[in-house]
């Protein structure tokens, strides 16, 4: 996976050391970025949690159809346990009773298995989350009847787990590794956690397109945790670290760990310099693509060495793709623009065999994908990273009022422009030589303009037709050194990659 060598060539008659990772089969990464197969690949996916866990669901069906519209990474939950008495479960379970001590090998995990191999025969990478919960907070995750939560002793036939704080709710007992109540075999409720762990990663880390994830939504403010848990809660904090720990003794695949606690990043400072842990994981709810980029500058995130990724948009009530795609569009963009990768959320994964709106989103990820894969992407960055200071400042006007940059500065430039359009041409500080570009309808891919510029200091570059594309999805620019041969993917396997 992500072993990192040092490699020393001969360049220009220089002898230079760089580091080099070499991720091999399946999905692997090297420095920031996702690799597969030992190229980078830019990830764009969905967050189909019940792929495997609702009996309903086609699995191939539903992977074919990503497949069609060049969707190459899903996540899919180990528990859904809001689907109740009508998802599979890792547990055996008899009318609605689950027991904590058997496995469901006759069903469940055959069904993990068909997913991850099916996907891999599709190139698809499969996110894995082992746990979701939301232990500070009643009548929802932890004792709502309608889920039957089968940590919850009033759901399973174990005699474990209760609510031991008179709140009525399980935080922070889910995620003390010391809590003393056992249940009817006498097992403590570390035991059983540790016991999914390693089911989880027995079942599936021989499939090389698979990765971990600890928790979704980890000590979210609110229903995971209160409010700066995360810092004020060493316990906390040990629980996750516990799991990254736990798993990287038993497999090499990629581990990620949620690291945004408060929309901010807040946790970002603790995981950046752990080793073991390859993705930090971002909720930003409501950000704009500047907002983005900010947040992650900020808290250290563009700076470290991590793959940097969101595995669900926001999926609240009126707020999912579904009912604004231009939102979800610019949240998309505001990503990649920032160094890192995006999931959709799916509410319901039955819908994307039926649902003409779901092939609208993915379209857009199709040509987010297509966008981020004509150039060397693994090479670019948001941040000059000798300061720190945003690539943005390349920039001093253009068609609309609101742009981000990722760039490798005198040779690729990524330019996203949304919010009110001008009738402003783009003006971007290009050093000495020959540049082509190329303007893009982020909604559809269509060519909205093309041509070749010179560079030596602020340069012009012409912009489409003002009425020739929407604001609120945006627009994308393209910009290419002309004596640089080497801009496809495809060329990858022909030179060495550096990490920043």
């Amino acid at each position: 996976m992500n072993h990192l060598l040092k490699a020393v060539i001969l360049f220009l008659g220089i002898l230079v050391a760089i580091n080099v990772v070499y991720a091999g089969p399946g999905v692997g990464r090297s420095g920031r970025w996702f690799t597969y197969d030992d190229k980078p690949i830019y990830l764009v996916g969905f967050d189909a949690q019940q792929l495997a866990a609702d009996p309903a669901i086609d699995i191939t069906a539903v992977l074919d159809k990503f497949s069609e519209f060049r969707i190459n990474k899903i996540r899919v939950w180990t528990y859904c346990w809001f689907l109740g008495d009508a998802g599979y479960t890792p547990w055996q379970k008899i009318n609605g009773v689950h027991n904590l001590d058997a496995w469901d090998d006759a069903v469940y995990w055959p069904r993990m298995r068909l997913l991850a191999a099916e996907a891999r025969a599709r190139k698809i990478v499969v996110e894995v989350t082992i746990f979701a919960p939301y232990p500070n907070t009643t009548n929802y995750w932890w004792d709502l009847p309608k889920f039957k939560n089968a940590w919850n002793k009033d759901f399973n036939s174990n005699s474990a787990f209760t609510s031991l704080n008179g709140r009525g709710h399980v935080y922070p007992e889910f995620y003390n590794l010391n809590n003393d109540e056992r249940s009817s075999r006498g097992k403590s409720l570390r035991s059983y956690q540790q016991a999914l762990v390693d089911k989880v990663v027995a079942e599936l880390e021989k499939f090389d397109n698979v990765y971990f994830e600890i928790a979704n939504e980890f000590a979210v403010d609110g229903y995971g945790a209160p409010s700066n848990a995360i810092i004020d809660n060493l316990q906390l904090r040990l629980w996750q670290e516990n799991w990254v720990q736990r798993i990287s003794t038993l497999t090499s695949r990629l581990i990620s760990v949620h690291s945004d606690t408060d929309g901010l990043g807040q946790g970002t400072p603790i995981w950046n310099d752990n080793r073991q842990i390859d993705i930090l994981n971002f909720r930003f709810l409501n950000a704009t693509p500047k907002d983005i980029s900010d947040i992650l500058r900020n808290s250290g995130a563009q700076s470290g060495n991590k793959i940097l990724t969101i595995n669900e948009t926001d999926g609240g009530r009126g707020k999912s793709y579904y009912h604004d795609l231009d939102l979800h569009t610019r949240y998309a963009w505001g990503m990649f623009l920032s160094g890192g990768h995006i999931a959709f959320y799916q509410d319901d994964s039955r819908r994307v065999l039926t649902d003409p709106d779901w092939e609208m989103g993915a379209n857009r990820l199709r040509v987010l994908r297509d966008i981020a894969e004509s150039v060397r992407f693994w090479e670019m960055s948001p941040v000059n990273p000798k300061d720190g200071s945003e690539y943005d400042s390349l920039i001093t006007q253009g068609p609309a009022e609101d742009w981000q940059v990722l760039a490798t500065p005198g040779s690729q430039y990524v330019v996203y422009f949304w919010g009110k359009k001008l009738s402003t041409n783009a003006e971007i500080n290009l050093p000495t030589g020959s540049y082509r570009y190329d303007w893009y309808d982020v909604r559809n891919k269509k060519l909205l303009g093309k041509g070749t510029v010179t560079g030596g200091g602020n340069t012009v570059i012409a912009s489409p037709s003002i009425d020739s594309w929407q604001g609120n999805s945006g627009l994308a620019l393209v910009i290419k050194d002309n004596n640089k041969k080497l801009t496809e993917l495809t060329d990858y396997h022909e030179h060495l990659v550096l990490i920043p």
